[in-house]
């Protein structure tokens, strides 16, 4: 079986790896954290999620708030003091206001237009990740 998760007194994971060490196997937690925090309180403040009618207008409002996600993360990347931030679908989903499962039946059930795009959007975050 797996190694059991550590966990502080209110049930917060801890980053522990005790098999691997800290710079050499993994990054430790830093200041990148911070923003997707910012990101999910925002998000969840807001209430309901994000609805992006299946129309035009919705896709533009999706498609603007996902470069908007991304321009976020530039925005970040690029101050000199800042610590990296990396896009991903689940800071991409909590940015705009949906969940991954959103995104994903949007991708399988809208138009080419909009699966186009979602795919885009998707290869664009793996892209960075490999970087």
């Amino acid at each position: 079986m797996g190694e059991i998760m550590k966990r502080d007194e209110r049930g917060a994971r801890l980053q522990v790896y005790e098999r691997y060490k800290a710079g050499a196997d993994y990054d430790p937690l830093g200041d990148d954290l911070q923003p997707v925090l910012e990101m999910a309180i925002e998000s969840v403040k807001a209430g309901r999620p994000a609805a992006f009618p299946d129309t035009l207008e919705g896709l533009v409002e999706f498609k603007r708030r996902s470069i908007e996600y991304l321009e976020y993360l530039r925005e970040v990347n690029s101050r000199p003091d800042a610590t990296r931030v990396v896009p991903d679908i689940e800071g991409w989903s909590c940015y705009i206001g949906t969940t991954r499962t959103t995104i994903l039946k949007y991708s399988k059930s809208r138009g080419e237009e909009w699966q186009e795009f979602i795919d885009i959007m998707k290869n664009s975050i793996a892209a960075a990740k490999k970087n």
